[in-house]
């Protein structure tokens, strides 16, 4: 549920870990496809499934604490 949660909130500008260890930031939201182009590095984007987002990073660098 909590991973359920997390993919729900996600929102453009949020920075993101992904289950493989990238960081980047959501460059867009495609809900149909459950796509979403990722920036992780200043125009360089990829394109990733929404399902492998493993956690949302806030400001100070660490983990969302959210269950």
């Amino acid at each position: 549920k909590a991973q359920q949660r997390l993919l729900a909130e996600l929102g453009v500008g949020d920075r993101i870990m992904t289950a493989g260890g990238i960081f980047g930031t959501v460059a867009s939201i495609d809900e149909e496809a459950g796509r979403l182009p990722v920036e992780v590095a200043p125009g360089v984007r990829v394109e990733m499934l929404r399902v492998a987002v493993r956690e949302r990073i806030v400001d100070d660098g660490e983990a969302d604490a959210r269950p």
